[in-house]
């Protein structure tokens, strides 16, 4: 399989087969945050609900309207970020998003799935679309941090 067919079956396999899809709600459980982003360009939308554990993401979940990008991207997202330090979320987060944009990454640092959305470059109007749902964990972590200051 050439590497082409295997970046586009993982992406096509996370659109069909999404990791967390879907919102958890317990009234009983208020550690988590939600917050929502929508692309204007195209209509998509995007809700991401994170549960904490003092510095650490102990689950991601989202619920999407969009094209296969988004939801692939929010998938494998919601899969490689979760339990995880913040710090280190933070830091895959804005290696991710070099990566996408083509600036300089740290390729060693990048989990081999997310290679799918490397050439997403050269598709100018998908960048926000695979870029959407990282932006919108990177805020839920820092408004997490914000509020939770004392506690760093």
């Amino acid at each position: 399989m050439k590497i082409d067919e295997l970046y586009r079956k993982i992406i096509l396999d996370n659109y069909h087969n999404p990791f967390n899809k879907g919102l958890l709600f317990n009234e009983k459980e208020k550690k988590y945050l939600i917050l929502e982003a929508k692309n204007i360009f195209c209509n998509e939308f995007i809700k991401i609900q994170i549960f904490f554990n003092q510095d650490n993401i102990l689950d991601i979940r989202y619920e999407t309207e969009g094209c296969v990008i988004l939801t692939a991207s929010a998938s494998l997202m919601s899969f490689f970020l979760k339990k995880i330090d913040l710090d280190l979320c933070i830091s895959k987060i804005d290696n991710f998003l070099k990566m996408v944009k083509n600036q300089k990454f740290d390729s060693e640092k990048i989990d081999k799935d997310l290679y799918s959305f490397k050439n997403i470059s050269f598709f100018p109007s998908k960048i926000h679309c695979v870029a959407m749902p990282w932006k919108l964990t990177s805020k839920i972590i820092k408004k997490y941090i914000k509020i939770n200051l004392k506690n760093f």
